[in-house]
């Protein structure tokens, strides 16, 4: 947060964090423009980031008006009892269109009938164990390739 608020000030922007109120981390402000910026920070090259569905909405909403930072190569040093963060190489995508090919799921929340209204019924009318347990796949020897860029395992 500190290199990206040092690089938009540089640049002439007043810079405001939001990130505890708002589903973004930095509002900008430049005269009557504004920028609302999601900063990712990681120790990888920074191909990926993760994001919430909450943060593609209202960056979507936001386009043009927004930007991506992402700090990568970070160097984290965890030989002290709080890790420190130094280095990193920043990148800014800006305007931010998020689009659906760039997007991967990786988790889904799944609604179980634990509330269901009767639940005594729903236990007679579930198996604790299924009668046929499928196998599990062996990983694969070699990450999947897609469009150049390896896909999370």
């Amino acid at each position: 947060m500190k290199t990206t608020s040092k690089h938009f000030v540089a640049q002439g922007w007043k810079v405001k964090d939001v990130g505890d109120k708002e589903s973004f981390d930095l509002l900008l402000t430049q005269g009557e423009r504004r920028l609302h910026v999601e900063v990712k920070g990681t120790t990888s090259a920074g191909r990926q980031v993760i994001l919430t569905r909450t943060e593609v909405e209202k960056q979507r909403m936001y386009y043009p008006d927004n930007a991506l930072v992402v700090v990568h190569s970070i160097d984290l040093d965890r030989t002290q009892e709080e890790p420190a963060a130094s280095g990193g190489v920043l990148h800014c995508t800006s305007p931010w269109e998020v689009e659906d090919e760039h997007l991967t799921v990786i988790s889904y929340a799944y609604r179980t009938r634990v509330d269901s209204p009767h639940p005594a019924e729903a236990v007679r009318n579930s198996t604790l164990v299924p009668s046929v347990v499928p196998q599990q796949q062996p990983a694969r020897e070699e990450p999947q390739v897609t469009d150049g860029e390896r896909s999370p395992q």
